[in-house]
C-alpha cells in the first residue's frame, strides 16, 4: 500500500482474508491517505468487525465501506457503534447478510434515532421479526423525511 500512495478503490472481496488478516490489513491501511473506497464483502471479520472498523474510521478520506457477508456478529455491532459516535468520514456501509439480528438493529437503529450525520447504511437479509422491522422501518421513513427537510 506504501507503493500506491494514489490508489482511492481497493477491491478485496472474497479473497478469505480472515479475523486475523483483516485486522493487519486495516492497520496498512492507514499508511494510505488517498483510500475512498474499501470493497470488503465476503471476507470473515465475525467478532473482529469492530475493531477493524474501529482502525478504519480514522482514515482522512475513507468514505465507502461494503462488508456484505463478513459474518459480523450483533456483538460487534457495540464497538462498531461506539467508533461511530467518535467520527468518522464514512458516509456508506452495507452490513448486508451478516450474522446482524435483531439486537444489533435495534442499537444501530437507536444511534440513527438521534444523529442525521451517520452514514447510510443498508442492512439486507436480517434474521429480524416482522413486528421490529416494521419498528425500524418507520423510523427510517421518519429519518429520510427530516434528511428531505435539510
Amino acid at each position: 500500500l506504501k507503493y500506491h500512495p494514489s490508489l482511492e478503490i481497493l477491491q478485496l472481496s472474497y479473497v478469505a482474508c480472515g479475523p486475523i488478516g483483516s485486522i493487519a490489513l486495516s492497520k496498512a491501511l492507514q499508511i494510505n491517505q488517498s483510500l475512498e473506497e474499501l470493497k470488503f464483502a465476503g471476507n470473515s471479520l465475525e467478532i473482529t468487525a469492530g475493531e477493524f472498523i474501529r482502525n478504519l474510521s480514522a482514515h482522512p478520506r475513507l468514505c465507502h465501506l461494503n462488508l456484505t457477508g463478513c459474518n459480523i456478529p450483533d456483538e460487534a455491532m457495540e464497538q462498531f457503534i461506539a467508533t461511530l459516535k467518535v467520527g468518522s468520514n464514512l458516509k456508506k456501509i452495507n452490513l448486508s447478510y451478516n450474522m446482524i439480528a435483531e439486537k444489533g438493529a435495534i442499537m444501530l437503529s437507536k444511534e440513527l434515532q438521534n444523529r442525521s450525520d451517520l452514514p447510510k447504511f443498508s442492512l439486507e437479509d436480517r434474521p429480524i421479526s416482522k413486528e421490529r422491522m416494521t419498528e425500524i422501518l418507520s423510523f427510517y421513513c421518519r429519518l429520510d423525511q427530516r434528511n428531505g427537510q435539510n
